[in-house]
């Protein structure tokens, strides 16, 4: 019994240590992709082609990590699953930083392609120039947040509900869906 405590306890430091470098590692995603639209767009480089590289990068890191990573490391035989689960867990956080950042890239090159008006880029958005897009897969990162919350909290029950594995499918399904959509949609403009 004391084993079981002394584990937890380590478990928990461990925890605790791995999230106390999350919002640096968060801010120097965001300055890495910040500064890269940043130095393209004073290249004169359209906004929308930045904004078609950015979607790219999103929908890579969405497709890399739900649909190959996750795929292959819980079919892997000599992982054991708990370890499979934490593993998971920490990909998965450092993947939605990762499009957390290009997320705001987005926003911010939808802002400069609408000349620096929020109001502009919340017309273009509604005029089917792709924006609408890029912002409903925003709102959808939101929500799997959301999720992995939950999935945190029941992470003690010993069987969590299946439901919540399915809804993080769906969501990752119309997550990648749309970052497509928004390239399919540029590079036909761009043509």
């Amino acid at each position: 019994m004391a084993a079981a405590g002394r584990a937890s306890e380590r478990g928990a430091s461990i925890e605790a240590a791995s999230n106390r470098h999350a919002p640096a590692l968060f801010l120097l995603r965001s300055a890495a992709a910040g500064t890269g639209a940043y130095l393209a767009l004073q290249r004169h480089v359209p906004p929308d082609l930045v904004l078609v590289v950015d979607a790219t990068c999103w929908l890579a890191v969405v497709s890399s990590i739900s649909f190959t990573e996750a795929w292959v490391k819980f079919r892997a035989p000599l992982l054991d699953r708990h370890v499979a689960v934490d593993v998971g867990r920490r990909v998965f956080r450092a993947q939605y930083a990762l499009e957390g950042a290009l997320a705001g890239t987005a926003a911010a090159l939808l802002w400069a392609r609408a000349g620096g008006s929020a109001q502009g880029a919340l017309a273009a958005a509604r005029e089917g120039q792709g924006g609408a897009l890029l912002a409903a897969a925003a709102a959808i990162l939101l929500l799997e947040l959301y999720a992995a919350e939950l999935r945190r909290q029941v992470a003690k029950w010993p069987l969590p509900p299946p439901q919540l594995h399915l809804l993080s499918v769906l969501l990752a399904l119309a997550k990648a869906g749309l970052p497509a959509g928004f390239v399919w949609h540029q590079m036909l403009a761009l043509v």
